[in-house]
């Protein structure tokens, strides 16, 4: 099957050992084995998979695949989010050693440049001590991604990398399954392997419940200029009545702060008469080179948007979109928009809530 035949493997808690040789098989590759599933990860080691995996204790936790686990000393369970909490001031769990360690990044990759995190996104509390264009990175505990966080003349501290959240460790990665354009029975959902996910876009309250993956609503797709996720109003608002054709918002049922799809202690950008987008556009201006694209400043990308039609990607490379939490219209929310060819930001535009734009979110 791999150049070598598979003989006996020894289940221990969580990793599968082989006295031969597993070289022909690259590390993150999923094997079948005897009805089960496992996961490369290292020459000499397997990992079984959820799918097929009983622990003795019922604690599992994930990157991407599941294993079960016992709290090393040093931390505490955490039955809500199924994960160990560290008690040592910079430390965080890392689940592939089980131990408390300085805290370090995702296993999925950096497309932050965060070497050093220095606290979870949800119990960091530190934006008055930081000065203007101060950054800090900061880890989402709900799936360890880390984003780079920077305070601006508003007094506020945003995330300056879009968010990159599709599902809790553990998941399957509802945004990351969809790789496909103009696929539009699963344009939106991620795909026919997420539970929930049916034909087309967010046009009925029906869809709207679609669930991009187990208990996260809306639709969302990854782009293909800075990699993060685009996600339709309904995904980033996580309300089902977020939805093309509802009225919900009209008379300000949406109240600041509102997180969506933001980690806990994080919300949503505001538009309207509290603009957030339009305070930083008071204090740096609307060409986008002077701030919008810098690396130092809101380091942002022209990552362009998902068409509501069928969820293809179009504007990659030319222009970005950033949704807000504000409600104008049963077919439109605000957003703000950021155009290379126009040479221009405009931090107050409406557009359809189906079309999938970049999220960044505001510390509480």
């Amino acid at each position: 099957m791999f150049g070598t035949s598979l003989s006996i493997f020894q289940f221990t808690d969580r990793v599968l050992a082989t006295t031969l040789s597993l070289e022909n098989v690259v590390v993150g590759d999923n094997i079948s084995l005897n009805g089960q599933e496992f996961v490369k990860l290292n020459d000499s080691g397997l990992l079984m998979m959820a799918s097929t995996l009983t622990c003795p204790h019922g604690k599992m936790i994930a990157g991407k695949h599941m294993r079960c686990f016992t709290c090393p000393a040093g931390s505490t369970y955490d039955a809500t989010n199924v994960t160990c909490n560290c008690t040592g001031a910079g430390y965080v769990w890392d689940w592939r050693a089980n131990a408390c360690v300085i805290a370090r990044l995702p296993e999925e990759g950096d497309q932050t440049n965060c070497t050093n995190p220095i606290d979870y996104m949800d119990s960091w509390n530190d934006c008055a001590s930081l000065n203007e264009f101060d950054t800090v990175c900061l880890t989402d505990r709900r799936d360890y991604r880390t984003y780079r966080v920077r305070k601006f003349a508003d007094g506020q501290c945003w995330m300056i990398d879009s968010l990159h959240f599709g599902g809790k460790s553990g998941q399957i990665d509802g945004c990351a399954v969809n790789n496909g354009e103009g696929n539009f029975t699963y344009a939106w959902c991620g795909g026919s392997s997420v539970p929930g996910c049916t034909a087309g876009g967010s046009t009925t309250l029906a869809q709207a419940q679609e669930q991009f993956v187990s208990g996260w609503y809306g639709h969302c797709r990854v782009n293909n200029v800075d990699h993060n996720y685009q996600y339709d109003w309904g995904a980033a608002m996580q309300s089902t009545l977020a939805y093309n054709g509802s009225t919900y918002g009209s008379n300000g049922e949406y109240t600041t702060p509102w997180q969506g799809i933001c980690p806990n202690g994080w919300r949503l950008p505001v538009n309207g008469v509290n603009n957030d987008f339009q305070i930083l556009v008071d204090n740096y201006g609307t060409i986008p080179g002077s701030f919008w694209t810098e690396e130092n400043k809101w380091s942002g990308k022209y990552s362009g948007l998902a068409y509501s039609g069928d969820g293809h990607l179009i504007y990659q490379g030319v222009r970005a979109f950033y949704w807000t939490m504000t409600y104008y219209g049963e077919e439109y929310a605000y957003n703000a928009r950021i155009s290379s060819d126009e040479d221009i930001v405009q931090p107050r535009r409406y557009m359809n809530k189906m079309d999938g734009r970049s999220v960044r979110c505001i510390k509480n």
